[in-house]
């Protein structure tokens, strides 16, 4: 195998470990606006409990912003989503 096919593999393995990566963040969002929603953090130790858990979560933003890579809004640029991003999945 060539240098530059090798490269380009690692590449693309790196870049399919990365976008797992941010799925865990996006659980993360989920399950924490839908312990808010239903009101599941109403007591005190539901709210250490969740801030504890969500250290996970900010460490994990930390990683993502040590390698500049920020939260895309959408409907807030002119170029389309896939010069940004890869759609893992969707939600209604």
């Amino acid at each position: 195998m060539s240098w530059k096919k090798l490269i380009s593999l690692r590449k693309r393995k790196i870049d399919e470990i990365f976008r797992e990566f941010l799925t865990v963040i996006d659980t993360f969002e989920r399950a924490e606006q839908t312990i808010k929603e239903k009101g599941f953090i109403s007591d005190d130790n539901a709210q250490k409990a969740m801030n504890r858990l969500l250290n996970a979560k900010k460490k994990a933003l930390f990683v993502c912003e040590k390698y500049n890579v920020k939260k895309i809004e959408f409907g807030k640029t002119d170029r389309p989503m896939k010069t940004f991003c890869v759609v893992n999945d969707t939600e209604p």
